[in-house]
């Protein structure tokens, strides 16, 4: 049986220290800042700017603390305690990313904001620029940042293009904390709209249009809903140059390195292939991919939803000096990922798996269904799981099991299973997800049979459209994440944990594969004057208040 102690330390380290700091004062009902937006979101490396923080509790804080030791940033000379602009510096050497920024003042650290860093050049909008007639000039590989100020503002910028290649237009919000669910459209001169994308379930926004001349055309963003305000920023990246959009296999064991097949557009010495992103044709090149160390490893780059919190993942990118990839998120997993070997589309085409068996597949067609068929032993149970709604796939995955006896006989529909249900923490922490899980008992020896489909899979088929299946004896564990205790809907939990302090946690327990016995958390010093006192999450239960306080003599430099 799984034990606390195995799990705990790093679970706490890597979800919960971030949240807190010490600060000077000590009376529990002191303010403290909150840090709504920065503006501009990000900077090129090797630039001084100056950002200007948006929020509430923001006078006479001095300077800005980040997650990265080459980023510095104080309050800008001259400045009144109401004007809350900051000099920031990046050195050259600071690899672009995303990282954690926030103020620091009388009343400690404020909650966390993201910071982008980028290695092509940047400017900043100029309003006005809400018409095609009045929009920024801009040129292709750079990055814009803006702000959607009021609602229904507009954003339009001008920029050339001719034939060649494939302008990939991204729009950051969600990445960077932004609240703005982005719409992107390309006009040509005439003010035809030739290209539209709109924010999906990741909440961002990427548009793709091939130049048919050498022409100018703006490129217009708002928000889906006519939202705006100041925190309504984005970065909005012109790229001419590589653009990857999937990987395969899209897992690898913790500490391992793998040759990998990187599909996408405008690759270099890329290869055509059939596979298409929507409606455009991708091409292919092979490289070499390592997964981090250690599964426990902070990556910062790519958000972590409350659903993919029980999953270990790492962020990857194509390096190019000269035109910095955006991110894709790749899965740590337990095996090596073996990978799907079509045609399987059909029952009796089914790809044998030796257990335990990882495999990774996409629905890059239309229609596409994916068949498995596994050997299992009476009293031998068997967990069938698929991940991709938590590997950030848009991917609704649904799940068939079949049983045909070693004896001979009819093949049985043993289950059908969809979601998985389990919402640890409605209301804050929504941890439901598409992705199916089921415990098969085999009543004989036989074999399983087990298909793998989009719900969607009728209407759509692209490479982005990944999975990994894992079917394996049932491995029961869980993972503890700890969440800032809500005092009310809408109602936010300081970030900061003064001296002296104590401050509720609720602890979550994601069971996996069949844990249900209880957990013992033990009490002790996590560490920079910080004490986690001792709890239990009874069996069957997802989770149990947690209190962590700080000692009265603990430092007073953000601990993270």
């Amino acid at each position: 049986m799984p034990r606390a102690s195995e799990h705990w330390p790093a679970v706490m380290l890597s979800t919960s220290l971030a949240w807190f700091a010490l600060a000077a004062l000590a009376q529990a009902q002191l303010p403290w800042s909150r840090l709504d937006a920065l503006v501009p979101a990000g900077a090129q490396r090797g630039s001084t700017i100056t950002v200007r923080c948006i929020g509430a509790e923001l006078d006479n804080t001095d300077r800005l603390w980040c997650s990265h030791p080459g980023i510095s940033g104080h309050r800008r000379l001259g400045a009144s305690p109401g004007d809350h602009s900051f000099e920031v510096s990046i050195a050259p050497d600071v690899a672009p990313g995303l990282f954690d920024f926030a103020v620091i003042g009388p009343y400690g650290l404020s909650n966390v904001r993201t910071f982008a860093v980028g290695a092509a050049s940047e400017s900043t909008e100029a309003e006005p620029n809400d018409t095609p007639a009045e929009a920024t000039a801009a040129t292709l590989d750079t990055t814009i940042n803006g702000v959607i100020g009021k609602p229904t503002d507009v954003d339009a910028y001008r920029f050339r293009a001719g034939p060649g290649h494939k302008i990939v237009i991204d729009g950051l919000a969600a990445r960077i904390d932004s609240p703005l669910r982005p719409v992107l459209e390309v006009l040509d001169a005439g003010g035809r709209r030739i290209a539209f994308a709109r924010a999906g379930r990741n909440d961002d926004a990427t548009l793709v249009f091939e130049p048919t001349s050498d022409a100018e055309y703006v490129v217009r963003i708002y928000d889906q809903t006519y939202r705006g305000g100041d925190q309504f920023t984005y970065r909005l990246e012109l790229r001419n140059g590589p653009f990857p959009v999937a990987v395969r296999p899209p897992s690898l064991p913790a500490g391992t390195s793998s040759l990998a097949e990187v599909l996408g557009l405008n690759l270099p010495s890329g290869k055509p292939v059939e596979t298409r992103w929507g409606i455009w044709p991708l091409v292919q090149i092979t490289t070499n991919i390592s997964a981090p160390q250690e599964a426990f490893s902070y990556d910062r780059n790519l958000p972590v939803t409350p659903r993919q919190a029980a999953i270990d993942s790492f962020s990857w990118r194509l390096e190019d000096p000269a035109n910095q990839s955006p991110f894709l998120r790749m899965h740590l997993g337990a095996e090596a990922t073996g990978r799907e070997s079509e045609p399987n589309q059909l029952p009796d085409q089914a790809q044998l798996l030796t257990l335990p068996g990882d495999i990774s597949g996409d629905f890059a067609s239309v229609g596409d269904v994916d068949w498995y068929r596994a050997p299992v032993r009476k009293g031998e149970p068997v967990w069938i799981e698929v991940f991709a709604d938590r590997l950030g796939s848009p991917v609704d995955a649904s799940l068939t099991v079949d049983f045909i006896p070693a004896t001979g006989g009819e093949r049985k529909r043993v289950a059908t299973v969809d979601d998985t249900s389990a919402n640890l923490l409605p209301l804050g922490f929504e941890t439901q997800s598409d992705d199916p899980s089921y415990r098969f008992e085999p009543p004989a020896d036989g074999d399983c049979l087990i298909s793998v489909r989009d719900q969607y899979g009728q209407i759509r088929g692209d490479v982005t459209l990944a999975y990994r299946l894992v079917v394996r004896m049932p491995r029961p564990d869980f993972r503890l994440v700890a969440v800032p205790t809500s005092s009310g809907i809408g109602l936010m939990t300081p970030p900061s944990l003064r001296r002296g302090d104590a401050r509720e946690m609720t602890l979550v327990a994601f069971r996996q594969e069949g844990f249900d016995g209880p957990i013992d958390i033990a009490a002790g010093t996590i560490g920079n004057g910080i004490v986690c006192e001792s709890t239990v999450i009874p069996a069957r239960q997802t989770s149990a208040p947690l209190v962590l306080r700080s000692k009265i003599d603990a430092p007073l430099d953000p601990q993270v």
